[in-house]
């Protein structure tokens, strides 16, 4: 698989503010938004377990359900 973006994960570049579910200091005006975005959409797929954590700037923790392992 080609590495794309800085962290190497396949999904394109980091965001540019970070990863951060809870409000920062350094977000733009609409970065909110984006955020509450995100949340809403975590609950339209139903085979996916989650939820969020009150740690650090914010954290989701998530699982697919009924995927086939992964083989190498």
């Amino acid at each position: 698989m080609p590495v794309r973006g800085p962290r190497g994960n396949g999904y394109g570049p980091a965001p540019e503010h970070g990863d951060d579910l809870k409000p920062q200091p350094t977000w733009p005006d609409d970065h909110q938004s984006r955020v509450d975005r995100f949340v809403r959409e975590l609950h339209r797929h139903d085979r996916m377990r989650w939820t969020l954590m009150d740690w650090a700037s914010g954290l989701v923790v998530a699982a697919r359900l009924g995927d086939p392992p992964y083989l190498a």
